[in-house]
C-alpha cells in the first residue's frame, strides 16, 4: 500500500492513525502506534509537530569515480572489507 499522507487522525491523548491519498482514493489507517518512517524530512513528523534533532559532527566523505582499478576481491564493491 502506498500513498501520500493527507493528515493525522488524533485523539486528545495520542495520534491514532493517518489518512492517505492514493490518487482519487482516500485510505484511513488506524494503529496503536504510528511510526513516521518517511525519512529525515518526514511529512508525518512535521504534521505531528515533531522537530528533527541534528547534531554537528566532524565526519566527511569523499566520493570519486574510478575506472580500471584492480580490486583485491574480484569485481565487487570492497566497502567494509578488511
Amino acid at each position: 500500500m502506498g500513498g501520500q499522507p493527507g493528515f493525522l487522525l488524533e485523539s486528545p491523548s495520542r495520534i491514532e492513525g493517518v489518512k492517505l491519498k492514493n490518487g482519487e482514493e482516500e485510505v484511513v489507517l488506524l494503529a496503536p502506534l504510528v511510526v513516521a518512517a518517511d525519512g529525515r524530512n518526514s511529512a508525518i513528523a512535521r504534521m505531528a509537530g515533531v522537530e528533527a534533532k541534528t547534531s554537528p559532527n566532524s565526519r566527511f566523505a569523499i566520493l570519486a569515480p574510478m575506472r580500471n582499478v584492480a580490486l583485491r576481491r574480484g569485481e565487487t564493491s570492497q566497502l567494509g572489507c578488511k
